[in-house]
């Protein structure tokens, strides 16, 4: 009998594509015009339908202006990364603080009881 040996395959990535923000709002008008349905646009752009329904919810949440601050974005994508970092600094200095607290309140009950 032969025994046969498994390899995974490697598999390639597509290449990241990045579209204009005139593609992006012809895309998301012609799926709110009723022009084209969202599979066939995903298909013509070769994206993904959710990248489609991203691209909507950003277009219906400030319209034109959603695809032209991508300057914005970045910085915005920034900050945030910059406060998450700041949020996980405080909150392991928090935690080395109560486990030091823990300690010292250990040792204080500890040295009452042995004291009296």
């Amino acid at each position: 009998m032969e025994v046969l040996e498994w390899t995974p395959r490697k598999v390639e990535s597509m290449p990241y594509k990045t579209f204009s923000a005139a593609q992006k709002l012809q895309a998301v008008q012609a799926i709110l015009e009723g022009k084209k349905r969202p599979t066939q646009v995903a298909r013509e752009l070769n994206v993904a339908e959710g990248t489609l329904i991203k691209w909507r919810k950003l277009y219906a949440e400030r319209g034109e202006a959603a695809f032209s601050e991508p300057d914005n974005q970045l910085e915005t994508m920034t900050r945030e990364r910059q406060l998450e970092k700041k949020v996980a600094e405080l909150e392991r200095v928090l935690g080395q603080m109560t486990f030091e607290n823990t300690i010292m309140k250990t040792a204080l009950d500890f040295l009452t009881l042995r004291c009296t």
